[in-house]
């Protein structure tokens, strides 16, 4: 089995390992400048990373509970 690669996410501000066979969604399909999408051929799966704007008001673990309730 191939190994998993590094992908470059945002411009590379990080990187993701990506299992082989995954697809840039981009590459296929506009993507919101906040997310990178990937899916994978064979598989089905999808994987979505999603830069999320600081809300100033939450704070902790309320900070989680609010994004997630978002989204």
């Amino acid at each position: 089995m191939e190994p998993a690669r590094d992908y470059p996410l945002f411009g590379g501000a990080f990187s993701a390992a990506l299992p082989p066979g995954a697809l840039d969604v981009s590459d296929l399909r506009p993507v919101p400048d906040n997310q990178e999408v990937f899916c994978h051929r064979v598989t089905d799966q999808s994987l979505i990373v999603e830069l999320l704007e600081l809300q100033a008001h939450v704070q902790g673990e309320e900070a989680a509970r609010y994004h997630f309730e978002d989204v």
